[in-house]
């Protein structure tokens, strides 16, 4: 029988040259934590926008919980990238890694802007299983 090998997983590759890689368990911990308190905390401003008295105040919510969820999730990632390490030198541009806080928290907005627009009703709560 003969063994088929991915491409990357070639018997020809020079395994010396590969980089030796290492996790820190504790930052990834950390990072799945990260991740769970972004989404309770969606779901927490989802329920508060449900029950806002007025657009504005509606409104001030999704400010917050798209601030909140996104940078949550940029945290998560940005954890999860510092808990792998490699032996070669990794930097990381102030102004960029900012930036790119960005469109997490514009993808959340979006997404809170939809879980408070939808109604959820009995057929969709068993559609949805």
């Amino acid at each position: 029988m003969q063994t088929i090998f991915w491409r990357f997983l070639d018997s020809n590759v020079d395994h010396g040259a590969t980089l030796r890689v290492d996790f820190n368990p504790f930052l990834v911990v950390l990072s799945f934590g990260v991740a769970m308190l972004a989404g309770y905390t969606a779901l927490k401003v989802v329920e508060r926008m449900g029950v806002a008295p007025t657009p504005r105040v509606r409104y001030a919510w999704l400010a917050l919980g798209a601030a909140a969820m996104g940078s949550g999730i940029w945290a998560m990632h940005f954890v999860g990238m510092l808990a792998f390490s490699l032996p070669v030198a990794v930097t990381y541009s102030l102004p960029v890694t900012l930036v790119s806080v960005l469109p997490g928290v514009f993808a959340s907005a979006m997404a809170l802007h939809v879980m408070d627009r939808i109604e959820i009703t009995a057929p969709r709560r068993c559609s949805a299983v």
